[in-house]
């Protein structure tokens, strides 16, 4: 029964992290005021090129094996899409700013899938160093330290963070929990 429950709690943690790739690229795309749907669709994409080449054949295996990684992963895959969704938008017509977009996107995440560079899997090493500090207690205390000076500038530290901390902290979890 353990072994179930883990593997719904991977799957559930890789399934943020889509779902965060394909929402996030739609609220930038409403906001930069550029095709939402071509904006969710590259995301996607994007995030399917950027899984472990090895378990890519099957997405939902590869979704569990990075986890809580995936949320760390959607943002910057969103973000990335989004970015070349926007620029081209401001400097080509319509219709052939989605078309550069989808090439560049493309280029970019294909390029990296055909050499067999996984961004899922080059984003697991560089959470656990992160980990190790966040588990700390000068980690948490820096962290709250950062959130609390944060609040006194007028920003509400625990949201501007999150993008940063959650990722670190569901994985500490996930190490826990194993």
């Amino acid at each position: 029964p353990a072994s179930r429950f883990f593997a719904a709690y991977h799957v559930g943690f890789g399934v943020m992290g889509l779902a965060l790739a394909g929402f996030l690229a739609e609220r930038l795309a409403r906001t930069f005021r550029y095709n939402r749907i071509a904006a969710v669709v590259l995301s996607l994409v994007a995030f399917y090129l950027s899984l472990p080449t090895e378990s890519r054949a099957q997405p939902w295996m590869a979704v569990a094996q990075i986890s809580s990684t995936s949320i760390f992963l959607g943002l910057i895959v969103a973000m990335l899409t989004g970015e070349a969704l926007r620029i081209a938008t401001r400097r080509l017509p319509a219709f052939l700013d989605i078309a550069a977009a989808a090439v560049a996107t493309v280029i970019v995440f294909g390029s990296l899938a055909a050499a067999g560079i996984s961004l899922g899997g080059l984003l697991l090493p560089l959470i656990r160093p992160l980990v190790a500090v966040g588990d700390t207690l000068p980690g948490l205390l820096f962290v709250v330290t950062l959130q609390t000076l944060l609040w006194c500038a007028g920003v509400h530290g625990p949201a501007f963070l999150s993008a940063i901390v959650t990722p670190i902290y569901l994985h500490a979890l996930d190490q826990n929990s194993q």
